[in-house]
Formats: C-alpha cells, sequence, structure tokens
C-alpha cells in the first residue's frame, strides 16, 4: 500500500504559480522602465549603421591589401556601394563584387554628409552620369581618401562620425561636426 503525503491546509509559503505571476510582473515592469529611459538603442539609430559601414570598410581595406585591388566607396545621401576599379576597362565597377558589399539603403531619415579637404561634398548622383566615381578611394596599399563622414538622423540631434586618414586609420569621433 503506497502512503500519500498528507496536505496540510495551513501551509505556509508561495505556490510556484504565484512566483511565476510576480516574476513575469517585474519583468514586464523593468522592460518598460528600460525604454522609458531610452536606454535601449533605436535598431534603426545612425549608431548601428555607422558600425555596419566602419566594419565593411575595415572588410573591404583587408581585401585590398590581400588581393591588391583598389576599391572605392560611392556614397548618396541615403545609400552607398562599394566599387572596383578595373585596371584593364580605365573605369570603376560594381559588379562582380562579394555580396556583403552590395548597395546598402539606410532607414528612412537618416542620410550622409560628407565633407573632404573642409569643404561639404553634394552627394546626389545625377541621373545621366554613366561612370561611377566613388568619393573615397580604398587603395590596395592601405592608404584611403581622407573624409569626415556624418550619419544624421532626420527630425533628431542623432549622429555618429567616422574620420578616414589618408594613412588608413578610421577614427570614430563625435566632436567631429565641432570642426566644420
Amino acid at each position: 500500500m503506497k502512503h500519500r503525503p498528507q496536505f496540510r491546509h495551513g501551509q505556509e509559503g508561495f505556490t510556484l504559480v504565484e512566483i511565476l505571476v510576480v516574476v513575469t510582473i517585474i519583468g514586464i515592469m523593468a522592460g518598460i522602465a528600460t525604454l522609458s529611459l531610452g536606454l535601449v538603442e533605436d535598431p534603426r539609430g545612425p549608431r548601428r549603421e555607422m558600425d555596419r559601414l566602419e566594419a565593411l570598410i575595415k572588410l573591404v581595406s583587408d581585401e585590398a591589401l590581400l588581393q591588391g585591388r583598389d576599391f572605392g566607396l560611392l556614397l548618396e545621401d541615403n545609400k552607398y556601394r562599394f566599387l572596383t576599379y578595373n585596371y584593364d576597362k580605365g573605369l570603376w565597377e560594381n559588379e562582380g563584387l562579394d555580396e556583403k558589399l552590395r548597395v546598402r539603403e539606410l532607414p528612412e531619415g537618416q542620410q550622409f554628409h560628407l565633407v573632404m579637404e573642409g569643404q561639404l561634398i553634394p552627394l546626389d548622383l545625377p541621373e545621366e552620369e554613366e561612370r561611377l566615381v566613388p568619393h573615397i578611394a580604398i587603395l590596395s596599399s592601405g592608404e584611403y581618401t581622407a573624409f569626415d563622414l556624418e550619419l544624421h538622423l532626420q527630425l533628431s540631434d542623432q549622429s555618429e562620425h567616422l574620420r578616414g586618414t589618408m594613412t588608413g586609420k578610421l577614427i570614430r569621433d563625435p566632436e567631429l561636426s565641432d570642426e566644420r
């Protein structure tokens, strides 16, 4: 004969269900508090996009050194693409590049501002332009065209800055806009 444990009705403590309900409520309240304090970054924010662009430039720079090829970065207000120089044809092309280097559009409300040699560079590409010419050259020697790039979120004061030096160094610097 099996003995069943006897439950006392006056037992003290909480049931597992009660504990789970309280933990769930605390988790929801903590999530709401975190969002309201702005501790969670907007996934479409300029920081994420500038992180991606910086990583891609570093990747392309490594590829340029390894392959002995010259690459370029062509910027538009709300998108960018990488190009490679074809020495046989004497022009820049965006064909034959890895999928990682495809044309990338910025999330809505973000746009680039490019400064080179102290001048704001217009980033609108004329429709009739047949030859693509990059704004930034990433050379097989490890050098870049010097640039200051700002990725700005419209209707907000959020922006991210990236500087490329002629020696092939990338610098993230939020104070770049003060130098203009």
